[in-house]
């Protein structure tokens, strides 16, 4: 539901500003977090020796968000 409703506003925006709804270009970004103890599964980073979370984020040129997931940290992205 909430993917349905991030997608709609998207749309919606890009319209508004005379913009193709759909994106033709997008950015990919990954970011790794600490984890609380409390927070869950976490995992560890050897390249940037961080214990946590990955956030791996694309958006569109305007930095609308297109899609998001979080991972535990050892799932690399090279």
């Amino acid at each position: 539901m909430f993917e349905q409703m991030q997608d709609r506003l998207r749309e919606q925006w890009r319209s508004r500003i005379g913009r193709s709804n759909e994106p033709t270009a997008a950015v990919i970004d990954a970011q790794s977090n600490r984890a609380s103890p409390q927070g869950g599964e976490s995992g560890f980073d050897a390249a940037k020796e961080v214990k946590g979370r990955k956030r791996n984020l694309v958006v569109d040129t305007m930095g609308l968000v297109i899609a998001l997931t979080v991972t535990v940290d050892f799932a690399y992205t090279r």
